[in-house]
């Protein structure tokens, strides 16, 4: 692997942190769940991935797209690595004593 391609990499996960470091406290003052902030941003840049071509030339977007399709992280590694801690939380959250979620009865 030549040495522009691993400072690429290491670029798009400083941007990917950073974007979930400031994101993270905007959903909490917003009482949006962290989760769904987490799961939009993932899809987001699944999307820029997918649509952008190696010829473009947007300065640190298009070097982010191309440091994250050089990771290839695998399905299984997200299954078995991201998705537990994130369900895990989202379940933290969920309050199971409101009655608003799914009514039994319908009295």
């Amino acid at each position: 692997m030549p040495m522009e391609s691993v400072i690429v990499s290491i670029l798009a996960v400083v941007v990917l942190l950073t974007l979930v470091s400031l994101l993270l406290p905007w959903a909490e003052r917003r009482s949006i769940p962290s989760t769904l902030v987490l799961a939009c941003l993932g899809i987001a840049f699944g999307a820029i991935a997918l649509v952008a071509r190696p010829d473009w030339e947007y300065g640190l977007v298009s070097d982010v797209v191309v440091g994250l399709r050089d990771i290839g992280i695998s399905p299984q590694i997200f299954l078995y690595l991201f998705l537990p801690p994130l369900l895990f939380t989202a379940g933290l959250a969920i309050d199971a004593n409101s009655r608003d979620l799914f009514p039994v009865d319908r009295r």
